[in-house]
């Protein structure tokens, strides 16, 4: 083999192995693309997911306070049954004490009545027995005078 073969040899040799560097450099710079797009791409899944992480929280806490708020409701609205009934209960002894009441004024009516006949009958009387003792008097100044 001459000088010239092994020199087109060495120099396709090296135009193998400049290639074969340009594939490799090419395939790195692709893959480091890649990557950084990757990096990209993860961070902006870690900020979603730290959002949305900071959102459940929220909304954990929002939930947690509406079941306390529904509880409190529970509570008062049993408060308030058991007002209602101890005044549901007031109301019923009124309205009985209302109705003896009621018929404790028609007797005293009643009552009434008859007494202001029986004043109206002594009124009678007594204006009776006061004629009769002027009569008596006017008698007795007459028989007195005689």
């Amino acid at each position: 083999m001459n000088a010239r073969t092994i020199t087109w040899i060495n120099a396709i040799g090296c135009m193998v192995l400049v290639a074969l560097v340009v594939v490799q450099w090419r395939g790195e710079y692709v893959s480091g693309r890649e990557l950084a797009n990757l990096r990209t791409s993860l961070a902006e899944a870690n900020a979603k997911t730290a959002e949305e992480t900071a959102r459940c929280v929220a909304l954990e806490r929002d939930l947690q306070v509406l079941k306390e708020a529904a509880e409190q409701s529970g509570k008062a609205v049993e408060s308030g049954k058991s007002v209602a009934m101890t005044k549901d209960a007031r109301i019923a002894e009124l309205e009985a004490a209302l109705k003896q009441a009621g018929g404790d004024v028609g007797k005293w009516q009643a009552a009434i009545a008859q007494r202001d006949d029986r004043v109206r009958k002594l009124e009678a009387e007594v204006a009776e027995a006061r004629r009769r003792l002027n009569e008596a008097v006017a008698k007795l100044k007459a028989a007195g005078a005689r």
